[in-house]
């Protein structure tokens, strides 16, 4: 009586034929899986070799407070930047309206030339924009002037 696989096989001739072609055919589809393999890796080495600019998050900088420092560096000069030019700047530096205020037009150019200054992505300058609008509609209080803008101090110190 066979004990083992391999002696069942040599047992029984008919079952050692059926089973050698679903061996050959199991041994020719681990290659070829094999083969493919090993060209996804060699094609994704060479697109991670490519020198064309990769888009990174940086997870390091903060852009938020990076926006925040330059709204408060134009802020100390006078006269006293208000919450409206704020909001206009802030939106005309991420493209999405125009401003005809002096002070926000200069403040929306510092606000554009950040991503570049930093080497950061558009969207995650976007990003950042969106999150302190979001913050500013908040802080919209009836009767309190430049709510944001003492918000924004609270913030960078």
């Amino acid at each position: 009586m066979p004990t083992g696989n391999a002696d069942a096989l040599v047992a029984n001739p008919a079952r050692r034929v059926a089973a050698m072609p679903r061996s050959k055919d199991l041994k020719r589809k681990l290659k070829a899986s094999a083969k493919l393999r090993s060209k996804r890796i060699a094609t994704a080495a060479s697109y991670a070799t490519i020198d064309s600019p990769v888009e990174v998050e940086h997870n390091s900088i903060d852009v938020v407070g990076l926006i925040v420092a330059a709204v408060l560096e134009e802020a100390r000069l006078p006269p006293q930047l208000r919450d409206e030019e704020i909001l206009a700047a802030l939106r005309a530096s991420i493209g999405d309206s125009t401003t005809n205020r002096q002070r926000a037009e200069k403040l929306a150019a510092v606000l554009s030339a950040i991503p570049a200054q930093h080497g950061l992505s558009q969207k995650l300058f976007r990003t950042a924009v969106d999150e302190m609008l979001v913050l500013a509609k908040g802080q919209k209080t009836p009767g309190e002037v430049n709510a944001f803008l003492k918000i924004l101090k609270v913030l960078a110190c």
